[in-house]
């Protein structure tokens, strides 16, 4: 679970999109649908702008690889996990990565996938990572912002002594 909590909110944009991955799957075109069964993507912490500052040899962060599509391991339900433009797609070219990642976003990024929300001071926002993609949509310029954010995590197999 991830959490956002809103500080200071610029006069004007600053909003966040929140994308519906799993309704985007249940909608998706069968052949893109297709395509995209078994493909993995590999994402480099150092090439997410939040974490720029990362060196390149930093062990500890590694690439990772993450099921395009995949089952919540929760839920089970299927949901998207197609990162962004700076991602790769194992066993794919930079082109074909591109390619295929973008078709995934235009086909995600529109309604009625999409909810934008508009921050006033104070907002808690929560949303489950598996299950949907966000992102600042900018448009604020030099104006402040402060989002404060934090994640939880359930883990099923973990006790506590009684």
């Amino acid at each position: 679970m991830n959490f956002l909590y809103s500080v200071i909110v610029p006069e004007e944009g600053g909003d966040t999109g929140f994308a519906d991955t799993v309704l985007a799957l249940q909608q998706m075109d069968p052949e893109l649908r297709k395509e995209l069964e078994g493909l993995q993507i590999e994402v480099d912490a150092r090439k997410i702008p939040d974490f720029s500052s990362l060196k390149e040899d930093d062990e500890r962060f590694p690439v990772a690889l993450h099921s395009i599509i995949f089952n919540h391991d929760e839920s089970g339900i299927e949901s998207l996990y197609p990162g962004n433009g700076n991602v790769t797609i194992k066993g794919k070219t930079k082109e074909e990565s591109r390619d295929i990642i973008g078709r995934v976003l235009a086909h995600l990024d529109r309604e009625p996938y999409v909810y934008y929300h508009k921050w006033t001071k104070g907002d808690l926002v929560l949303w489950d990572n598996k299950t949907c993609m966000h992102r600042s949509m900018g448009g604020y310029g030099n104006h402040p912002r402060k989002l404060f954010r934090t994640q939880c995590f359930h883990h099923p197999n973990l006790r506590t002594q009684s």
